[in-house]
């Protein structure tokens, strides 16, 4: 090589190095996503007290919904939704400015859990007074009066009946999740893509699942590959983790547990599974928290089932995984990315310490993702005295993670990076 080329191939070299040395640092997984409303973050306001206790999910047109309640003053509590554009300013073309709000019966109206159907419409489920709750949005943030009576149904158990979770079959149907107070149990209804309940579930459209002659609550639902209805929640009055399943006719999954129903207890005098998903294997997750007493705290709890119920050696050795952030923690939600990584969203805090967003993410195999945080960790301050994330989804082609819930008296959200 002539001397002059070395000169030139060196110069080369040189300015590329001092472009790298003096260019901000490359965006990694868990970091805040700047294309989203300009740091990562927001809050919406309502008129008067709101937070999204129902989550948060991703919608045709790359377009965000989230939903919770509402209320004004000393007033009932209503159903609200929120839904944003991409770069998260709020959608103007969902009920004029993004914003939507339901009264259903007149008492208090509480969306637990929030699913978009294939037309786009919004099927928000929770309760209203004493009863199961659930309500569908049209496109552009109506109540839809071809849902029930005036776009929402109620389902009355006997007692004092609370939805807390929805999921959408591949069939249209929809299916509500929940608890009882008539004998303490968890509850769950389907009803058809017009609002009623299916018939062809349990006779009536609705099932209870007695654990352990337990106070047992349902906190999360989702639907298997073969169409199986799988709950997560809590037993014995909240201290283990409840895990059932029935048929698509309703009936209990004997092939879960031998009997559709089990309960897993880490040891800890308050614990639950908040959230569920289902893998591509058929594998279930179950995240939640569990009370450390050593510490006398509470961690993150990540628990993997085989298709049978058991215990899944294969994640974290025993399929179980508690997770730490130096404060109270509480795992709210879950979700897979197409990866197999696995994503907790929940919140970190105490009363001395003010609440923040918390999100995990592991490796398939249960171990924390160092490329997640730095070490499998990330907490977001939402600039309030109580931030919790109450959902999380993956958003647009390249699955960044989006976590709803609360920001004070206001919705808040936050977008990560994945990688």
């Amino acid at each position: 090589m002539s001397r002059s080329r070395l000169l030139v191939t060196c110069a080369t070299l040189l300015l590329a190095l001092v472009a790298i040395w003096s260019s901000p640092a490359l965006a990694a997984g868990g970091d805040l996503d700047d294309n989203f409303d300009g740091d990562g973050k927001l809050t919406t306001p309502f008129a008067g007290f709101a937070y999204a206790s129902g989550g948060v999910v991703a919608a045709p047109g790359k377009k965000l919904v989230a939903a919770g309640f509402y209320q004004v003053g000393s007033g009932n509590d209503d159903f609200a939704v929120t839904r944003y554009l991409s770069d998260g300013t709020l959608d103007d073309t969902f009920d004029m400015d993004g914003r939507a709000t339901m009264t259903l019966s007149g008492g208090d109206d509480a969306a637990g859990d929030v699913a978009v159907q294939g037309d786009g419409k919004i099927v928000v489920a929770g309760y209203s007074g004493d009863d199961f709750a659930v309500a569908r949005f049209t496109t552009s943030g109506e109540p839809d009066d071809t849902f029930g009576s005036d776009g929402w149904t109620t389902t009355d158990f006997g007692g004092n009946d609370y939805g807390q979770a929805v999921a959408i079959q591949g069939n249209g149907k929809i299916v509500v999740a929940g608890y009882t107070s008539v004998g303490h149990d968890m509850a769950v209804v389907r009803y058809s893509s017009a609002g009623v309940p299916d018939s062809n579930f349990d006779g009536d459209g609705k099932v209870t699942i007695d654990i352990q002659d337990s106070v047992t609550r349902a906190w999360d639902v989702a639907i298997d590959g073969d169409g199986n209805v799988v709950l997560a929640g809590d037993a014995n009055g909240g201290s283990g983790l409840a895990l059932a399943r029935v048929t698509p006719s309703g009936a209990p999954d004997s092939s879960l547990g031998g009997d559709g129903k089990l309960v897993t207890d880490l040891g800890s005098s308050t614990e639950s599974a908040n959230g569920v998903a289902i893998q591509g294997d058929g594998r279930i997750l179950t995240a939640g928290y569990t009370y450390t007493s050593a510490a006398r705290t509470f961690d993150f709890a990540l628990v993997r089932y085989t298709t049978a119920g058991e215990l899944d050696g294969t994640f974290s050795g025993d399929g179980i995984q508690r997770s730490d952030f130096a404060a109270a923690e509480h795992g709210f939600a879950v979700t897979v990315q197409p990866d197999g990584k696995i994503v907790v969203a929940g919140d970190s805090g105490s009363v001395s310490v003010d609440y923040r967003f918390a999100l995990a993410r592991y490796r398939s195999g249960g171990r924390l993702d160092d490329k997640f945080g730095g070490d499998g960790r990330v907490i977001t301050d939402l600039g309030t005295t109580w931030d919790s994330a109450y959902g999380v989804t993956l958003f647009g082609r390249r699955h960044k993670i989006v976590a709803a819930g609360r920001s004070a008296g206001s919705f808040g959200l936050a977008r990560y990076l994945v990688a």
